[in-house]
């Protein structure tokens, strides 16, 4: 385990918790990427992607299980996490090859948009909408509609 590099992802930026615990209690900001799942798998061999499972006990191994079914093994301790965790829809990416070092995204899986958290300081938002144009991708800022249900809008 310790060869591996692992990079986390959810498809719904929309969880406040999330804004909470990954994004400096909603001042910090998010990557939306474009993935294209099917090209992502058979292009990049490199790349593995896992859906975590949430689970309240930690999973079982065995030796049979580990020698006749290593990557079975490998997909419950790199994508298993307890059920208190579950709201966060995780999936992660994991390369196979590299860890602590920069490894370019896999093809098939590009930057589409930058969102900006709720409270992010205006020098900062500057700076990310500044990004967005040199990248050519849109930029949003988070906003709260109807308590705490969160929306884009653009920058």
């Amino acid at each position: 385990f310790k060869s591996f590099g692992v990079a986390c992802f959810t498809n719904h930026w929309n969880n406040p918790l999330m804004w909470s615990h990954y994004a400096s209690q909603h001042s910090g900001f998010t990557v939306e990427y474009s993935v294209r799942s099917m090209s992502l798998a058979c292009e990049n061999p490199s790349f593995s992607q896992h859906h975590v499972q949430y689970v309240s006990q930690l999973p079982e191994l065995c030796l049979s299980e580990i020698l006749f079914s290593p990557h079975q093994v490998l997909q419950r301790m790199l994508a298993t996490k307890s059920a208190d965790w579950a709201y966060e829809r995780e999936w992660r990416l994991v390369h196979c090859e590299q860890k602590n070092s920069v490894v370019p995204m896999p093809s098939h899986m590009e930057i589409s948009a930058l969102i900006a958290g709720l409270k992010m300081e205006p020098v900062k938002l500057d700076q990310l909408k500044a990004t967005a144009q040199k990248l050519e991708i849109p930029a949003f800022q988070v906003r709260t509609k109807y308590g705490y249900q969160l929306e884009l809008e653009a920058l």
